[in-house]
């Protein structure tokens, strides 16, 4: 519930105002895999949390500070803003980067861009620094983030003998070198069959952002499992429209009466959406892209807007999309047999 009324605000923030930040949230209230993860106690709904207070404070800090970057303006908000961020270092540390980008894409065109980056910081600081003194208190021995497993993933992400998936019993290379040497997996995938390795992580592609997160294929709202995967698509689609269309929005010659999109902002929605690809390398399942759907919804909540306003002429826009839907989802069932269904899936959803 808070997710939804965070994507309601985020979307107004990113995108200005009219219809779109209420029919995001709707969305985002009826996205099958929010409604499964709500249940479920793992990282990934407090990792889209985070994700979009950090869109927020960031839309809203840039407002606050305006053109001269007058920092008496918004220290509170550059702060949290920072606080945040270092909470999604504790908490999930490969999303880091995304958001260090995004921020940097928000600041770096200022002139006091290392001021605002010093307050920024010192929000992260207190997060890591506090996080040091307990784990010194409590254990005696103080760490800077918490103590992962994350070799084991991406020994087994790079695994071309089971596929880069999770299985028991280990395979043999997995089981040898996941704890000390996970980069070794990797390299040695890559050497031995290049080829082989390629395909497996564009197919990782595929299982992680073109499949919804529901592991365990329940049924929502009466939708079974294909008709979620429908739905995913048919978003993703949408969000690829919402880009375009709001890329173009950010030049004043294309501008209309209610105005249009902060490149900024636009750059900071992708580099967001755009860094969970740094999961790729690990088994690349749906649930590491859960984190950015919020955005994505944003993104296809604004092209399905665009596509409203355009009456008529969007009818052969729809007709595409439908023919996209289709190639993805019926194309990669007759491809199956040969190419792998995600592979297939891929090849149909790019085509």
């Amino acid at each position: 519930g808070f997710n939804t009324y965070l994507v309601v605000l985020v979307a107004r923030a990113l995108l200005g105002g009219g219809y779109t930040g209420i029919l995001a949230g709707l969305l985002w209230a009826l996205y099958p895999p929010a409604l499964v993860a709500a249940g479920m106690f793992l990282t990934e709904p407090l990792a889209a949390t985070l994700m979009l207070a950090i869109t927020y404070l960031a839309c809203r800090a840039r407002n606050l500070l305006g053109p001269d970057a007058d920092l008496r303006m918004a220290p509170g908000t550059l702060g949290a803003l920072g606080f945040l961020v270092g909470l999604v270092l504790l908490h999930k540390v490969a999303l880091f980067p995304a958001s260090a980008l995004a921020i940097a894409l928000m600041f770096l065109p200022d002139r006091k861009r290392f001021k605002i980056a010093g307050v920024i910081a010192l929000g992260l600081i207190s997060v890591v620094v506090g996080w040091f003194a307990l784990t010194r208190c409590l254990s005696g021995e103080g760490t800077l983030m918490p103590n992962r497993v994350a070799s084991e993933n991406m020994s087994l992400g790079s695994d071309i003998e089971n596929a880069g998936w999770h299985c028991m019993p280990l395979p043999p290379r997995t089981q040898f070198y996941f704890f000390t040497h996970p980069l070794t997996t990797y390299a040695v995938s890559f050497i031995n069959n290049t080829p082989a390795m390629l395909l497996l992580e564009t197919s990782k592609l595929d299982r992680m952002i073109a499949h919804p997160w529901n592991h365990y294929r329940r049924s929502v709202f009466g939708l079974d499992f294909t008709a979620q995967e429908v739905w995913q698509r048919l978003t993703l689609l949408l969000a690829a429209l919402g880009m375009v269309a709001a890329a173009l929005r950010t030049s004043c010659k294309f501008a209309t009466d209610d105005g249009g999109v902060s490149s900024r902002n636009l750059a900071f929605a992708l580099a967001i959406i755009v860094g969970h690809l740094l999961f790729l390398p690990f088994e690349g399942i749906s649930r590491y892209f859960f984190s950015a759907m919020p955005l994505v919804t944003i993104l296809a909540a604004y092209g399905a807007s665009r596509l409203f306003l355009m009456g008529f002429g969007a009818l052969p826009i729809l007709i595409d999309m439908l023919i996209c839907l289709l190639s993805s989802s019926w194309g990669a069932s007759l491809m199956a047999p040969s190419l792998g269904y995600e592979k297939a899936a891929l090849l149909g959803f790019v085509a």
